[in-house]
């Protein structure tokens, strides 16, 4: 059997065994006469908790075949420095500008991730610096005049206001609904600190890094440590510990 015949037989045994498992789930809370309400509340706590069962299960094959399952993304050239990282992972990326974070966004679109560039810097700059399509949220409290829009026409973005958390949050979570890989570049941390309270962003960061993980997608959090206080710093690096 071929490698991929293989590959593919294995797809569709996990597959199958993912929707019988399903509808047995299902079906048992059929039987014990909950509420609608109750069965909803239920199945989403289930959802929740199927990252934890395929990781046990991904645990018990590599103990059987001896060694990791984790498929890393080939190395992404990064100026000079080369950095593997992995789907599902979340890194902060150390910087004064965001041009190393940028340059790994660029190599996964050039393999052919989806992207989405969240950032302070205007969407015309970050169009040069991926040379690649990506869809990017512009981060301003500024009114962007119509001839300055014209002039970007060609770029892919959104003005959104760094106190619409909620908002950002929606686009974040719409974008990793679609289909194939998915990279984020949640930049311009600290504009959104100056217009909201660390606790809060750091709330919206675990709740996206969670997504990731679920999702397999790649978060890049580009940073400027001196911009932090010390003890928010802790928590951010405490919070997210992979660093490129």
């Amino acid at each position: 059997m071929s490698e991929k015949k293989e590959r593919a037989m294995g797809y569709l045994e996990g597959y199958e065994a993912g929707l019988k498992e399903a509808w047995k789930d299902f079906i048992s809370l059929c039987t014990k006469g909950y509420q609608p309400r109750e069965m909803r509340i239920l199945a989403k706590s289930k959802m929740v908790n199927i990252q934890g069962k395929v990781d046990a299960e991904r645990r018990k094959a590599e103990r059987k075949i001896g060694e990791s399952l984790d498929e890393p993304v080939p190395d992404v050239e990064t100026g000079g420095t080369v950095a593997e990282i992995g789907p599902g992972r979340t890194y902060l990326v150390e910087g004064e500008i965001p041009d190393k974070g940028l340059a790994i966004m660029r190599s996964l679109l050039e393999k052919g991730w989806d992207g989405l560039c969240v950032s302070r810097m205007e969407p015309g700059r970050i169009a040069k610096h991926l040379e690649r399509e990506a869809r990017i949220i512009w981060l301003t409290k500024t009114e962007v005049p119509d001839s300055a829009k014209e002039n970007l026409a060609d770029v892919d973005f959104r003005i959104l206001s760094p106190t619409n958390l909620d908002m950002l949050t929606t686009i974040m979570i719409d974008f990793l609904r679609g289909e194939g890989d998915k990279v984020v570049m949640f930049g311009g941390l600290d504009f959104l600190m100056t217009y909201n309270e660390f606790g809060r962003l750091l709330r919206l960061l675990q709740s996206m890094k969670d997504r990731m993980a679920f999702s397999g997608a790649i978060m890049l959090v580009p940073y400027d440590p001196k911009l932090l206080e010390e003890k928010d710093l802790r928590k951010l690096r405490s919070e997210i510990e992979e660093r490129l």
